[in-house]
């Protein structure tokens, strides 16, 4: 099956004047198959991470959505109506839900890594106990890995491991260190990694999706609508034409979308936009771009 992801920014989320079930709403009644709950972060103690990058008073293992506390010591601690929208997700063509941690700038990996220093990945891990709340409470099918600060294959291993354990996917979210993650795969074992969602915008403008097709997993390849850097700018035409290159070898991709090259037909397991916010008043314009680019 073909995949049609989206990444889902705070716009999910109950708070301040955002509307979720318009989210929701939206997403449902498009082509989408794969929201991508995003972006998720594990913050550890100053005892363990005396950093001072995670925020005052953090335990070890705290998961939060974006800025906002949702888990805590075992325990899900955010908006008490957040679970039903989540489940609301599934709806029309969707058939999975995922949770993305990490992104650009911020040490959840470096953090990820000194918790299971200090407390393994066993069930009294407070990792272990936070990620089977994520689990159980938002009824997430699988853990998106956008490792983008801490590149060390022995956390991503123990951390996919942890996770394939409790009967989760793992994806991986890369956008350069080709090198790395091919070694994350071995690691893992291919048949243990769902797919890659390969950044093709932004620090990743320049990739070609035929260069990562060959470390065994399936490819979801990104774009963007609007982000940088370097900036990134796609109309609903360059996506159309982007993947048109891609899964044909062949064509033209304005360089203010994409500046790489094709160089041979891929055969893509799907796309995905980053993110929600950027395409809102224009999802269905972008989703079925990427779906006839796809073919």
């Amino acid at each position: 099956m073909t995949v049609l992801a989206i990444y889902v920014q705070g716009d999910i989320y109950p708070e301040g004047s955002n509307d979720p079930k318009g989210v929701v709403s939206a997403i449902t009644s498009s082509k989408l198959t794969t929201p991508i709950l995003g972006l998720l972060h594990v913050n550890c103690s100053d005892q363990t991470c005396p950093d001072g990058k995670s925020p005052p008073g953090s335990h070890d293992g705290d998961i939060t959505f974006n800025d906002t506390l949702i888990i805590r010591d075992g325990e899900y601690v955010g908006d008490s109506s957040w679970p039903a929208i989540v489940d609301d997700l599934r709806g029309g063509a969707v058939t999975k839900i995922f949770a993305s941690f990490g992104g650009y700038g911020v040490p959840d990996f470096e953090r990820i890594g000194s918790i299971i220093g200090k407390y393994g990945t066993g069930p009294e891990s407070p990792l272990h106990r936070n990620f089977v709340c994520l689990q159980t409470t938002l009824g997430v099918d699988g853990i998106d890995f956008d490792d983008e600060d801490s590149y060390e294959q022995e956390t991503v291993t123990d951390f996919g491991r942890m996770l394939l354990g409790l009967g989760l996917e793992v994806t991986l979210c890369p956008y350069m260190n080709p090198g790395f993650w091919a070694g994350c795969i071995d690691a893992l074992g291919a048949g243990n990694v769902s797919w890659l969602n390969l950044q093709c915008y932004a620090g990743g403008k320049f990739n070609d999706p035929a260069d990562w097709a060959g470390m065994g997993v399936p490819v979801v390849a990104g774009v963007c609508a609007d982000c940088c850097c370097p900036q990134t700018t796609c109309s609903p035409a360059d996506v159309q034409a982007a993947f048109t290159a891609w899964t044909s070898g062949q064509g033209q991709v304005s360089s203010e979308c994409w500046s790489g090259t094709p160089t041979s037909a891929t055969a893509l397991h799907g796309g995905f936009m980053w993110n929600y916010g950027a395409v809102e008043k224009e999802l269905d314009a972008y989703v079925n771009a990427m779906a006839a680019g796809l073919g």
